[in-house]
């Protein structure tokens, strides 16, 4: 099934609609990334980008109620 979602953007934003496991493989891949640096402020952004994306899935994640789409 498909729902029609409308986004509003701001200047720089950007919208990925994927999957919500495979956002939750990749930010689950940003932690093993951010284990694997030499410099904390790197691995501080690797952290800050898997807790984004576990974030926005969080509140964009919604059960599709029984309607169908053309």
């Amino acid at each position: 099934m498909k729902k029609k979602q409308t986004v509003k953007l701001s200047p720089g934003d950007s919208v990925v609609v994927m999957q919500y496991q495979t956002l939750m493989y990749l930010a689950e891949t940003c932690d093993i990334l951010a284990g694997d640096q030499a410099s904390e402020d790197d691995a501080d952004s690797w952290r800050n980008i898997a807790d984004e994306i576990r974030f926005q899935c969080t509140e964009n994640h919604f059960e599709i109620e029984d309607e169908s789409w053309v």
